[in-house]
């Protein structure tokens, strides 16, 4: 290939030199003379001579790439000889001079050492020359993510993507890599200069040393041990224990910390609320939805929708708002009207007898047809099917009663269907 296309190139330099003498003198010499005004000689006169210039090129480009291929395939051929320099451009690894790779250089395993035996129980990332503790760990997802306090200087964020390792599904397993090793987990290091802008990310994926085991605790949480240490200028290391939750929430000697902002912190709080106001009546919580937290303003606030599932079948959707105390964290509001509404024309009907009925301080009884006259009052409407749901009657209408059950200064909106009551009670 190579024979051909220097053929069909020589071919193509002997007519074009040809042409340009027959066009002008001064072309033909400038050709002899200076190669590099072949292309502006095509240039000036390419409506007649386009395809031999496309020809021409190919072949010189052709001719280019099999000698690049015959070089690198027999490199020693050109020992000693004056294309030894053009051989080590293209083949560098051949070169007289091998070609130096940079190799890995870590911080010591004394180092490492040292500032593990002076902590306790936490994190610490040696980083630009500080000790940096990472407090907040979070394993959601198979990424393994852990970050200093926002206040800190410089802000780190360090995570570990443990999805192709299965290590985060595990009971308690071990990853234990060195710089040669197969395989690694992708390592990245954000650096937050200022938490509105965007950080700087700089990612491993080989390399490096890892020793990390990871063990199943309780509370959606796990616990474990980490030796990380980066090839980076710093000799970067990490080094210590830790606790992270499955969702995104800080533990502190088995609690919650309340003040720390996220959506998870957000939902267990309510969950938690819900769980302490409705008590026994409480099937359990479902799920939450549209959870929004808010710091930027003067007052931080947050609100999340819940789905509960009470024990007489019914399913609620409770709106909660919060509001975020200095000192205590998020707290849900108690002022605010927190809005309930009943899901129970969709339910499975429950056999009559199975919800205990209520007993009225007064035993004054009334139809659906005389709800109007008890708007206000205190009632337990027994339904058809056996069950009591008990509260103010706020509202009728040709198709509803409304029931609101006061709840420390949340509420309870039930709506119960006319054709669905039985008798209302009158409760004192």
């Amino acid at each position: 290939m190579i024979f051909l296309s220097l053929a069909v190139f020589v071919v193509c330099t002997v007519v074009m030199v040809k042409r340009a003498f027959a066009e002008k003198t001064y072309w033909g010499l400038l050709s002899l003379i200076a190669p590099p005004s072949w292309p502006i000689f095509y240039a000036e006169h390419w409506k007649r001579y386009r395809v031999q210039g496309v020809v021409h090129l190919t072949s010189f480009i052709a001719l280019l790439f099999f000698i690049s291929l015959h070089i690198r395939a027999h490199p020693f051929e050109f020992d000693g000889t004056p294309l030894a320099s053009v051989r080590n451009i293209i083949a560098p690894a051949f070169a007289s001079t091998p070609l130096a790779l940079e190799r890995y250089t870590f911080a010591s395993e004394d180092d490492v050492n040292a500032l593990a035996d002076s902590m306790g129980k936490g994190v610490v990332l040696h980083f630009g020359g500080q000790d940096i503790p990472l407090e907040r760990a979070t394993l959601i997802d198979g990424m393994l993510r852990m970050r200093s306090l926002p206040d800190a200087r410089p802000s780190i964020e360090l995570a570990i993507d443990l999805r192709k390792t299965g290590l985060h599904n595990a009971g308690a397993t071990l990853l234990d890599l060195g710089p040669d090793s197969i395989d690694h987990p992708s390592v990245y290091l954000f650096e937050y200069e200022n938490l509105n802008k965007r950080p700087k990310i700089t990612s491993y994926d080989r390399g490096f040393w890892l020793h990390l085991s990871i063990e199943l605790a309780e509370d959606e949480r796990v616990s474990g041990d980490i030796r990380l240490r980066l090839p980076d200028e710093d000799q970067s290391y990490l080094v210590g224990r830790f606790d992270a939750s499955k969702k995104d929430l800080v533990w502190e000697i088995g609690t919650v910390r309340r003040d720390y902002d996220s959506n998870d912190t957000i939902e267990y709080i309510s969950q938690q609320y819900l769980e302490n106001k409705l008590g026994g009546s409480l099937e359990q919580v479902v799920n939450f939805r549209k959870t929004f937290f808010q710091t930027t303003q003067v007052e931080p606030t947050a609100s999340t929708l819940a789905t509960v599932a009470l024990n007489d079948g019914s399913i609620q959707y409770v709106e909660l708002s919060l509001y975020k105390d200095p000192e205590a964290g998020w707290i849900v509001e108690h002022n605010t009207k927190a809005g309930l509404t009943a899901a129970l024309n969709t339910l499975e009907d429950m056999p009559a007898g199975t919800v205990p009925s209520l007993t009225p301080v007064r035993n004054r009884v009334f139809t659906v047809e005389q709800a109007d006259s008890l708007l206000g009052n205190n009632v337990a409407v027994i339904t058809q099917n056996g069950r009591s749901k008990e509260g103010i009657i706020t509202s009728v209408d040709q198709h509803s009663l409304c029931l609101t059950l006061p709840l420390n200064g949340s509420e309870i909106v039930m709506m119960i269907r006319r054709q669905d009551v039985k008798q209302i009670q009158l409760m004192e």
